[in-house]
């Protein structure tokens, strides 16, 4: 085993390009491309992404099913519920419809990462650019939708929390 020499040139660390004479790290390079104009790289590291991009829309699908389902039982069991003395049907039945509500807004997530999902299957097939353009977009349709709906619910769960603590104020006065 040799020792190391910090400053000698670089070895094949399984890239070529360190063998070639006149390679420099520092220097521009174009990517290496596979006809089309997309890395390979590219292509592994899509190709590898796109089971899971697949398995979290599918799984969006189902647990927007499911909401479907509990909102449903929610509003039924709402119903038989008003039947009930001491049962408050409102509560029961406003919460089924919350979950319904919820249970649409997983649908668009959904449908963002599958159609993500068959542009790289697309783009694997054809290797194009514009392939990957569309595939990159639905990518960005996704986390575009995702962030907006993350600062939507981070504005609404603050309204509710100043809602909660004026009206927990307003009865503890009353209380006195």
């Amino acid at each position: 085993m040799q020792p190391h020499q910090p400053y000698a040139p670089p070895q094949a660390y399984g890239h070529q390009a360190y063998a070639q004479p006149g390679y420099s790290p520092y220097a521009a390079q174009a990517p290496a491309t596979s006809g089309g104009g997309v890395s390979p790289t590219v292509l592994e590291h899509l190709r590898r992404t796109k089971p899971w991009v697949t398995f979290f829309g599918v799984m969006m699908f189902i647990c927007s099913a499911i909401m479907v389902l509990a909102a449903l039982a929610m509003i039924g069991f709402a119903a038989v519920g008003s039947q009930l003395p001491g049962m408050n049907a409102a509560v029961g039945a406003g919460m089924g419809v919350a979950y319904l509500l919820l249970s649409l807004i997983y649908i668009a997530p959904a449908l963002f990462l599958l159609r993500y999902g068959s542009s790289i299957r697309r783009l694997l097939d054809s290797n194009s650019v514009t392939e990957l353009e569309t595939a990159l977009g639905h990518q960005t349709s996704f986390w575009r939708f995702t962030g907006i709906f993350a600062a939507v619910m981070l504005c609404l769960y603050a309204v509710v929390i100043v809602i909660v603590v004026i009206a927990g104020a307003a009865g503890a006065m009353a209380a006195l």
